[in-house]
């Protein structure tokens, strides 16, 4: 594509550092007016970015995001899990920001060039959403939110997003927001770090006073002062008789 359009610059880094990685060094050499994310597993239509382009042509929005679960007529039915991973994580990001998002994790993203100039991407891997919704926010811009179409992948078919990755935008969605969260919504973040803390120290001192051996049995700490062992030994055998004629035995 670069041959054939000469506006088309590609950006290569030394190894697979992961999506944040990618986009922060697409955003730093950014040109246009306005800077969209597209992945490149064709599951959103390219079509849709022209729509997405008018409330920040029209000086409306400095931030346009689209929305996969609002879509209209007939569309491919995601996976039910990962379905209710998106609006679990979308709720704790709306919770965090107070907006009334319906896909925080959506992959198109459309900004103007300055206000995304502006923003330093830390995460380098799929936190990017969590973390840029946060840092638009944190700047009182105008966000709009448009419907997109979606045609979902399955795993047969390349998909690769799993658990793991849920964790790791839960996480983001926390660290990036809750500085700037309300205050009691900051207390209860800092509350349950804090009995987290004392649950990892609880089990930390106990695994470490009584560590279990491959048997499942308890076995010596060198934490613990250690008891003296008393070693029991038979009694002597004599094969003389007893007094009053009886057999040979142990006393």
């Amino acid at each position: 594509m670069a041959r054939q359009h000469l506006e088309v610059k590609v950006i290569s880094l030394e190894f697979n550092q992961g999506k944040g990685a990618a986009l922060r060094a697409g955003f730093q050499v950014a040109t246009g007016d306005f800077v969209a994310v597209q992945d490149a597993d064709l599951e959103y239509d390219l079509r849709d970015l022209r729509k997405l382009l008018d409330p920040l042509i029209a000086g409306n929005a400095n931030v346009v995001l689209g929305s996969r679960f609002t879509s209209v007529g007939a569309h491919r039915v995601p996976y039910f899990w990962h379905y209710l991973g998106n609006r679990l994580l979308t709720f704790i990001s709306n919770m965090f920001t107070d907006l009334n998002l319906t896909d925080m994790e959506t992959c198109y993203k459309v900004f103007t060039r300055g206000v995304i100039k502006n923003i330093k991407i830390e995460g380098n891997r799929l936190g990017f959403e969590p973390e840029i919704v946060a840092k638009i926010v944190h700047q009182r811009l105008r966000i709009y939110e448009m419907v997109i179409s979606y045609s979902v992948r399955t795993y047969e078919e390349g998909k690769k997003i799993g658990f793991m990755d849920g964790l790791r935008a839960l996480f983001c969605a926390v660290r990036y927001n809750s500085h700037k969260a309300p205050l009691p919504l900051q207390f209860m973040v800092y509350l349950g770090i804090g009995a987290s803390r004392r649950w990892l120290i609880t089990w930390f001192l106990c695994s470490s006073i009584m560590p279990l051996s491959a048997s499942g049995m308890p076995r010596p700490s060198p934490l613990l002062p250690q008891q003296p062992q008393i070693t029991s030994y038979p009694l002597p055998f004599f094969s003389g008789a007893r007094p009053g004629g009886t057999q040979p035995g142990r006393l």
